[in-house]
């Protein structure tokens, strides 16, 4: 299939590591809920996040899913997958801090 690359995506914090098959947001300890959201808003603030205030960043669960459906809305194709490795990374912590854990 021409174009097709078995390589993971690159995550939303650097490059996805092919050695380790992790994120280097992983790797580094960074939790996604902070520094990796702060960069994905960076980066689509101009295309997707033009309504909101210079500065802005989404500091509750609230506030991170609504700044990500829209990013995951107006952005091209590498936002919405970006969007989804951050959602499954927010799931992974939520569910490991659950009271059922």
């Amino acid at each position: 299939m021409a174009g097709w690359s078995a390589r993971q995506p690159t995550s939303n914090c650097g490059a996805w590591s092919t050695i380790t098959g992790r994120s280097a947001c992983r790797e580094r300890g960074v939790n996604p809920a902070s520094g990796c959201v702060r960069r994905l808003v960076d980066d689509y603030r101009a295309q997707c996040l033009w309504f909101l205030r210079d500065g802005y960043y989404p500091e509750t669960t609230s506030e991170r899913e609504q700044v990500l459906a829209a990013i995951a809305r107006h952005g091209d194709l590498r936002a919405f997958r970006r969007v989804a490795e951050v959602r499954a990374w927010l799931s992974q912590d939520s569910s490991g801090t659950s009271a059922g854990s």
